[in-house]
């Protein structure tokens, strides 16, 4: 897809959708499921953060060459990228190894 080109637009930097489509990071990733349907469109993962090994062994076989981060309190910074995803509805209702989840009566 070639770089967006509006006249109507003002001056300034042209976003970053190249052929080889945008560069994500996925937060609180899981399985991958987000970061997958973007990748079968053209898109590419940069970084993935999901704390759950088992989950984690899924990304590596999905997603291999992808930096596989394990607990998103590690990251200091994340790398340059177009989109950032996170699925916030699901990270509510997440296994909490005995712990409060957030609050709400969906919460886990």
């Amino acid at each position: 897809m070639p770089k967006a080109n509006r006249s109507d637009q003002a001056p300034g930097p042209t976003p970053t959708i190249t052929l080889n489509g945008l560069s994500v990071v996925g937060l609180f990733a899981g399985i991958g499921g987000i970061e997958l349907g973007l990748e079968s469109h053209g898109h590419q993962s940069a970084l993935l953060c999901e704390i759950e090994p088992r989950a984690q062994a899924v990304l590596r076989h999905r997603f291999p060459g992808t930096e596989i981060v394990g607990d998103v309190r590690q990251l200091r910074a994340l790398p340059r990228a177009d989109l950032s995803v996170s699925p916030t509805e699901s990270a509510a209702r997440t296994s909490t190894r005995g712990r409060s989840g957030f609050p709400g009566d969906d919460s886990g």
